[in-house]
């Protein structure tokens, strides 16, 4: 992706705002890096806590088959996090001032900022200093927006990511519940004093502290980043973005209260509207597409929105658009 340009602050009034953006362009380059540590250090944690405790728990096949399941998430979070970060997430073609000139006299879309004729669904974003195709919000873990591009590689790193995390969770539990257990034995009896001697008495891994760290570690991540799933996958099921969510919000009260019906222009059905999102052409190919690591872009062009609706409603299996 192309650098994020910063602006100047011409008006004391917008000084907080400008203040902002730049320290999101700033630290956006660390909070990148700061994904990779983190996913550098669940990898040494996988072969240095829980591989040995996986071992004598099951032995070389079991241990084997953990190892398939867990660099299978690996492979798919490097990619999809590599992926995003580095897919523009798309911009309208830059005009002529003389197009962009007689847009704005017809009363088309434009963007005063960016001196560019707007297409539907595209916004400006202010700390990468350029409109965006089917922008969702400006990622500071991605230093970039997450637009129509990039918009399916962001989702599914999450997705990942939290299967990753609930993998870990699952593993770590038995040793982080017997700990658990035994102090509260211990607390009763009141020989708490006697708790490390008892983790060995009582055969618990070594790596229990390490286990029982993970496992409240992930635990907090798979809730937390359960909701931002679950808020994301709401919105692409409807049919929209983040920023859409809000402005339909307010388009559908005024519809309410002027005794209207309002619907989402967009919408072409949930099952419809994941076919759009995830690039997918058919069934088969639809599950390697999304179990295994596919750089293949979503359909259409992120400009041609109603185009994209009306071939869907002649066919929308055999969609044009939807084909890849």
């Amino acid at each position: 992706m192309a650098p994020i340009k910063l602006r100047s602050c011409s008006d004391l009034s917008s000084l907080p705002i400008y203040c902002i953006e730049h320290l999101v362009q700033i630290v956006g380059p660390f909070f990148v890096a700061l994904v990779w540590v983190l996913i550098a250090g669940v990898v040494w944690a996988w072969y240095a806590i829980l591989r040995p405790y996986l071992f004598t728990q099951g032995g070389l096949m079991y241990t084997l088959a953990h190892a398939a399941v867990a660099h299978w998430l690996l492979v798919n979070i490097v990619f999809h996090y590599y992926k995003g970060t580095t897919t523009h997430p798309g911009e309208p073609p830059k005009v002529s001032d003389a197009t962009y000139e007689r847009g704005v006299e017809s009363n088309f879309k434009h963007c005063t900022r960016c001196r560019n004729l707007k297409p539907e669904r595209a916004h400006h974003c202010i700390i990468c200093g350029t409109c965006v195709l089917k922008m969702d919000h400006h990622c500071p873990w991605f230093n970039s927006c997450v637009g129509h591009f990039n918009h399916r590689f962001f989702y599914l790193f999450m997705l990942y990511i939290w299967l990753g995390c609930i993998y870990v969770c699952g593993v770590a539990y038995s040793p982080f519940n017997a700990r658990k257990t035994l102090r509260k034995e211990l607390r009763l009896e009141h020989r708490l004093g006697d708790y490390h001697q008892e983790l060995v008495l009582r055969g618990l891994p070594e790596q229990s502290s390490q286990l029982a760290m993970c496992f409240v570690l992930t635990g907090a991540v798979v809730f937390a980043l359960g909701i931002l799933i679950a808020w994301h996958t709401y919105l692409i099921s409807s049919a929209e973005t983040t920023i859409e969510f809000y402005s339909n919000a307010v388009k559908r009260k005024n519809a309410w209260q002027a005794g209207m019906a309002w619907s989402n222009a967009y919408f072409l059905g949930v099952q419809q509207n994941w076919r759009v999102f995830l690039g997918l052409n058919n069934r088969w190919s639809g599950w390697r597409r999304v179990l295994l690591p596919s750089p293949h872009l979503p359909a259409g062009d992120g400009l041609h929105w109603t185009e994209l609706k009306n071939s869907s409603q002649d066919d929308p299996k055999e969609s044009k658009l939807i084909s890849i």
